[in-house]
Formats: C-alpha cells, structure tokens, sequence
C-alpha cells in the first residue's frame, strides 16, 4: 500500500513557521547586542531555519515526517534555545520587549509543530497554537481608555494578552489563540481571545486543553495570520 502524500512544500504551519522565523532573524540583525550577541540568538535560529527548509521538502506522510533525524534536530535545537531564552528573558526583555517576546512566540510555535501537525486539522489556522488559559489579572491599558491589558497563564507560562472586551474578568478560564506579537500603544500582546459570539469560556480543567475550533473562530485567526502562510521561495 503507497504510503499517503502529504504536501509539506505547501503546509501552512511549516510555512508560517518558516516566515515568522524569517522575520525574527530580521529583527535580530538591528538588534544584535548584548545579551542578544552573546547568547549567539541569530546564529542558532538560522541553523533552525536550514531545518525547516530541509523538512518543508521531505513530502512525507505525517507520521514518517516526525520521525526523521531533521525533525529531532529541530526540536532538540529549539528546546535548547527555548530554555536559554527563557532564562535570560528579563535581560532579554531589557532590550526590546518585542523582539523577547517575538523570540518566545517562534521557539513556542516551533516545539508545538510536531502536536499541530497529528492532531490539528489540515487548514491554515492550524498555523498556530490555541488553548485555554486561566485569567491571572485584568489591568487598564496605561494609554488606551478602550484596551485592558490580561495577564493568563496556559498552567506552565504567563503570557499578557490586549482585550477590548469589557466582559472578560479576572478568574475565568478562556480560549487563546497565540499569535505573532503585536503592539497596542506600547504594550505587546501575545495572542488573541477566541469565541464565534464573544469570548469562549472553559472550567478550571480545560485549562491548557485545545480545543476543535469554530468556521468563525478560524477565521479570527486567519485575520491575523494570513501574510505568514503564504509561500516563501
């Protein structure tokens, strides 16, 4: 029996993974200093990149991809980065709380590659992680009347999140999107709360959980991602 073709030049999480690595490697170059320099960030992401351009043609049925040596090396490699990012996030922060949390997002997005590709449907919104997290705190936004600023946790990291939802509320347990950082008035948010009308909610035991998500709720998703799945030649 022929073993099933899976269109890895074309798969949208490889693909975003790709780009959104790309643009981090960009920001580092004018950003390359002091902790940044030395921990050698740039150096060990293009290594990453040399990965994913190698997997992005292997065409292999998913179960096989995830099997290979340039797989493993991947993870490895981005595990260990993680790791060194994370502890040096402060100083890294110090720098630029963008490209720290950038970083974060693209090493993040990587080490969940291999659960989005077996167990998250083939369509782009895939491209990302989702999950429920656990709402820390709700702070006013120190610019903006209209944004709040959500501090939540997946029950291992704490991530901040802009909302201009007046409902959400410190205690509930929501559904995340994680996606490419983005600035409101300088505060960086790290994701987006999901929901086809609102804000989906959960119970303490979600939290973490990834859910099957709605048309709508895919479509939120793609709003913010779509200029990071299409091709990269």
């Amino acid at each position: 029996m022929a073993s099933e073709y899976f269109d890895t030049g074309n798969d949208p999480r490889i693909l975003f993974a790709i780009n959104t690595l790309s643009k981090t490697l960009n920001m580092l170059r004018s950003r390359e200093t002091g902790i940044i320099k030395r921990l050698a960030f740039r150096k060990e992401l293009e290594e990453i990149l040399k990965l994913l351009n190698r997997i992005r043609y292997f065409y292999l049925p998913k179960q096989e991809l995830i099997q290979q040596e340039y797989f493993r090396k991947l993870e490895e490699k981005a595990q260990k980065l993680y790791h060194t990012l994370m502890g040096n996030y402060d100083e890294v922060k110090k720098i630029s709380e963008n490209l720290a949390k950038w970083l974060r997002f693209v090493l993040r997005n990587l080490l969940s590659l291999k659960e989005r590709l077996i167990s998250y449907p083939d369509d782009p919104a895939s491209a990302v992680q989702r999950c429920f997290v656990n709402i820390l705190s709700i702070t006013k936004h120190p610019r903006a009347d209209k944004l709040r600023v959500a501090l939540v946790t997946d029950g291992s990291e704490k991530f901040e999140i802009i909302t201009n939802d007046p409902s959400v509320k410190a205690g509930e347990v929501v559904l995340l999107a994680f996606l490419p950082p983005k600035e409101f008035h300088g505060v960086v948010s790290e994701g987006m709360f999901l929901g086809p009308d609102g804000i989906r909610k959960g119970s303490a035991e979600n939290v973490g959980e990834s859910p099957t998500i709605s048309e709508e709720e895919s479509r939120k998703i793609l709003s913010e991602i779509y200029s990071f799945i299409k091709p990269s030649y």
